[in-house]
């Protein structure tokens, strides 16, 4: 199966936070001596909460600011000047805030001291954070330029031409990691030093699965570019980046970007639902929300599990797996609400006045509280708060039996509430789950930060009226 590429993303987060850290500590020194005249004194600053924890603080608010700004995008794919540039504008803006929460009470001597206060918390925050960037990212290029980052890659299609194509594909390699490792194609006689198979456009999805490839280079014949939007829905269920040749660029309707302008030029497919910065955002909500209703709905999270105990034999938490991004499979936890093997027979849809349902379970079903261990799955990043309606395997293929675009809500998050969820409810057949599904779709199709906003309250309103059957 194959795995996403390398990020790098976890070692610029940390050293980001080692950054803002320093920064903070040498600002809150030069403070300390510069302005308010105090002796430089460790000992004393160690005393001072906001010497310690208030770099942790204000750790944390750069991490908000740079996720926000979508900055924990793969360091492979980042052009350094721009980085630098971004880095300084971050610096500027964010310092600027922060300068007004922490220096404008400050006692001083001059108004001219808040100028130099803002100047060197912009100089201690942007010297380290620029230095740990430029190396990581000099680092990155020399890992793709020595061949020590590489990202296998397969070129698929029936162009003519299809040898020359991977000739040039090779000169992307010690610019953008790109290893063309194989071609699927249908032609015969290619003369090329890799292995070249034969394939079916209808097996695609299933063949990339189970491969190691994290890019394909689409490379289709004129007879095939009316397939185009084919080729890339399918490979884009799993997760794989796709580029395609530019002529193929006049038949593509989604965002695209020249992913080489100084070599042979691919132009990258972007088939994202959401903008970065509308990602990073999300993700900020969804965790910050989360732990927030954690730690708020403790009390009322030990007892519900308590009275599960006490009301029917068996676990507390239920899990079950369901498919999510991509199409692949995670485990989703939530409070048991039905009696122990209530699937002896095989897997079924709960409906209203279900006897399998245990008498605290219908209690917790009606007020959805049964969904609530769910938080833990959006902190471990199966799960959004708000996103398509995750289903088994065992309904997920029927569904796609009947309406082959289900699998389009595989490119976001599934949530644990959702359009659907909100406008029609639990579904009892696999028809009310396709009726259910296209609100889904809707929502992927119409995504916005608003309408989130707007299906947690409709949640909210339908847990408060007890409507969760």
């Amino acid at each position: 199966m194959h795995q996403p590429p390398p990020t790098g993303i976890k070692k610029y987060i940390i050293s980001d936070l080692i950054a803002a850290y320093l920064g903070w500590l040498v600002f809150f020194v030069i403070r300390k001596s510069e302005v308010e005249h105090l002796p430089i004194d460790i000992h004393t600053y160690l005393k001072d909460d906001n010497f310690l924890y208030g770099g942790i603080a204000v750790s944390l608010y750069w991490l908000y600011i740079y996720a926000l700004t979508n900055t924990y995008q793969s360091i492979y794919t980042k052009s350094r000047i721009a980085e630098i540039l971004k880095t300084i504008v971050q610096s500027l803006l964010g310092c600027l805030f922060l300068s007004i929460l922490v220096v404008l009470d400050d006692l001083v001597d001059n108004y001219k001291d808040y100028y130099y206060l803002m100047n060197v918390m912009i100089l201690t925050h942007l010297i380290p954070t620029l230095f740990f960037r430029i190396a990581w990212l000099f680092s990155a290029k020399s890992d793709i330029k020595t061949g020590r980052i590489k990202f296998p890659t397969l070129i698929i299609g029936n162009h003519p031409d299809i040898a020359e194509i991977y000739n040039d594909a090779k000169t992307l390699q010690p610019l953008q990691g790109i290893s063309v490792e194989s071609i699927w194609t249908n032609l015969k006689n290619i003369h090329v030093e890799i292995p070249t198979e034969e394939y079916i456009i209808t097996e695609l999805e299933t063949k990339l699965r189970s491969s190691h490839y994290t890019h394909v280079i689409l490379a289709l014949s004129k007879e095939e570019k009316d397939q185009l939007s084919t080729y890339i829905s399918l490979i884009d269920d799993t997760g794989i980046k796709i580029k395609v040749i530019p002529e193929l660029h006049e038949s593509l309707t989604s965002h695209t970007k020249i992913s080489n302008p100084l070599g042979a030029p691919l132009i990258d497919i972007n088939t994202d639902v959401m903008t970065p910065w509308q990602i990073s955002v999300k993700k900020i909500l969804d965790i910050t929300i989360s732990v927030l209703a954690v730690t708020i709905l403790l009390p009322l999270l030990v007892v519900i599990a308590i009275l599960i105990k006490r009301n029917s034999p068996g676990p507390i938490l239920y899990k079950q797996e369901r498919i999510g991004q991509y199409g692949k499979p995670f485990t989703i936890y939530k409070f048991r609400s039905m009696y122990v093997n209530a699937e002896a027979g095989g897997p079924q849809l709960s409906k209203t006045g279900d006897d399998r349902t245990t008498t605290i379970g219908q209690f917790i079903r009606k007020y959805r509280i049964d969904e609530l261990p769910q938080f833990f799955n959006v902190l471990k990043g199966d799960m959004s708060l708000v996103g398509p309606r995750p289903e088994r395997k065992f309904f997920a293929d029927q569904i796609i039996q009947k309406t082959p675009e289900y699998k389009f809500i595989y490119k976001m998050l599934p949530g644990i509430t959702s359009w659907g969820m909100v406008r029609f409810g639990y579904a009892s057949s696999v028809d009310e789950m396709i009726t259910r599904m296209r609100y889904d779709l809707m929502y992927v199709n119409n995504f916005s930060l608003l309408m989130d906003f707007r299906i947690l309250i409709y949640t909210v309103m339908t847990i408060i009226k007890g409507k969760g059957l």
